[in-house]
């Protein structure tokens, strides 16, 4: 979903954190794809994009913290 004008696509990195939950559901076109970094959380870092016409839902943590940090990836004219 586009939240600035000139958005064209998220940007997550997941760093370390122990956490269970919390699965990342995406899905454009007739594919649907479940993301779930848990098993690894405590020592791995991952890093999630989307383009804006990709729809995608979080699911809550069952147990732990997340420490993410999202970037909105915004194109500008100069």
């Amino acid at each position: 979903t586009e939240k600035a004008n000139g958005m064209f696509a998220t940007a997550i990195i997941v760093l370390p954190s122990l956490y269970t939950g919390g699965e990342v559901h995406v899905s454009h076109s007739s594919t649907t794809k479940v993301l779930d970094f848990a098993s690894h959380s405590l020592l791995s870092t991952a890093l999630l994009a989307w383009y804006t016409d990709v729809v995608h839902e979080v699911k809550p943590l069952k147990s732990g913290y997340r420490l993410a940090l999202s970037y909105n990836l915004i194109h500008t004219v100069p």
